[in-house]
């Protein structure tokens, strides 16, 4: 499920993702239009009561009236990712969105007071779900709750998605790591050696590990052709 960050321009839209992500991704200045391009980071939630979950946070521009040809290029990325989104957190600092700027009905919508840390901003009117504060991190824990609560029914459990094998997929898997403990017995002994000994034994290990792992995409070897040709059909001499 994608999480959309809206909200005008200079509302700490970008601090927010990076303080989610946990990282530096999008580029913050107190200068308006400074986010143009869209952004998207998966997320990894674990939420108050244990829960794990994966969503894809998206940072775009600020919702604003589109002057020159580049502000109405960024205005129609942001646009499409709203219309595709999930689940959008309505970031807002006390200002109010312009007519221009609808939210989908079809769409829930958070919405995020945030740059609660600055002074006389407590005491300000305000109808937001939640308030925040990247700075301090205020707010983070609980708006990730909030987040998984909206996706209970969307949002990926990581550590539930196991991959569903058949048994030719678990036998290919099984194989790629006998080889691959092969040419690890192989190459330990000369792990400072300057030239490897016994070569055209670990290329051939390697070779039947990447035949292997090609067969989980359904890519036939050679062998595999023949060997089933012999098995299915009556061949004379």
């Amino acid at each position: 499920p994608r999480v959309v960050i809206a909200g005008a321009p200079s509302t700490g839209k970008s601090t927010l993702f990076n303080a989610m992500i946990g990282k530096q991704r999008a580029v913050t200045a107190t200068t308006a239009g400074t986010t143009r391009d869209l952004l998207e980071e998966p997320l990894a939630l674990t939420t108050s009561n244990g829960r794990h979950l994966e969503l894809m946070l998206t940072d775009m521009a600020g919702l604003d009236a589109p002057v020159a040809m580049l502000d109405r290029q960024a205005q129609a990325v942001a646009r499409r990712a709203i219309d595709h989104a999930d689940l959008i957190l309505l970031v807002e600092d006390g200002r109010e969105l312009a007519d221009f700027t609808p939210m989908p009905v079809n769409v829930p919508i958070l919405k995020v007071r945030h740059k609660i840390d600055l002074p006389n901003t407590t005491n300000v009117p305000h109808d937001a779900d939640i308030e925040t504060s990247a700075l301090t991190g205020q707010g983070l824990g609980q708006l990730c709750d909030m987040i998984a609560q909206h996706l209970a029914d969307r949002a990926v459990n990581v550590s539930g998605q196991m991959l569903a094998l058949q048994p030719r997929h678990q036998a290919s898997l099984h194989a790629a790591a006998d080889h691959l403990s092969i040419a690890r017995r192989l190459l330990e002994p000369q792990r400072d050696a300057h030239a490897i000994d016994r070569i055209e034994l670990v290329a051939g290990s390697m070779r039947n590990i990447l035949d292997q792992l090609a067969a989980l995409g359904g890519t036939m070897t050679p062998d595999d052709v023949i060997a089933r040709v012999f098995a299915t059909f009556c061949i004379g001499k």
